[in-house]
């Protein structure tokens, strides 16, 4: 506010950076109106809860941006705040936080999941990715749980 004289939301709509075809990166402070606006003109986010944690940015509000219709997907940042640019841990790390900031049922597994895999490809416009379906294009990784490390996955 004191440097542009508007919020974040309201910025990036008057350079004309929202739509289906765009996405932001982190949007921690991201209040209700602004997540309208995203949810509106289908603006994505980039989640990266790692980054967030590391840098201290705050809790990006997930669950009140996908409860408006806000496209979201996963994003593990840059090395410089993220070791390990890991896409699952990312996941479970943004559905811990979603937890502790909002309550234990904020975030289910699943959801994690959907975020990680289909909210990412939805956002790039790639609807062909992110699903295990018939005629879409897909990496399937498997790992081997049954060592101590896995206990309790």
């Amino acid at each position: 506010m004191e440097k542009f004289g508007c919020r974040p939301g309201q910025y990036a709509q008057d350079l004309g950076w929202v739509g289906p075809d765009v996405w932001h990166a982190h949007c921690v402070k991201l209040d209700a109106s602004e997540q309208a606006l995203f949810a509106e003109t289908k603006t994505g986010v980039a989640h990266c809860p790692c980054s967030n944690c590391r840098l201290g940015s705050g809790i990006a509000p997930i669950r009140q941006m996908r409860d408006r219709g806000v496209p979201v997907g996963l994003g593990v940042d840059g090395s410089a705040s993220n070791d390990s640019s890991n896409l699952i841990l990312e996941a479970r790390q943004a559905m811990l936080l979603q937890r502790v900031a909002f309550g234990a049922d904020a975030m289910s597994a699943r959801e994690a999941l959907e975020l990680a895999t289909r909210g990412g490809a939805d956002i790039l416009g790639r609807p062909e990715c992110g699903r295990l379906a018939p005629g879409k294009r897909a990496d399937l990784a498997i790992w081997d749980v049954s060592g101590l490390e896995s206990a309790g996955s």
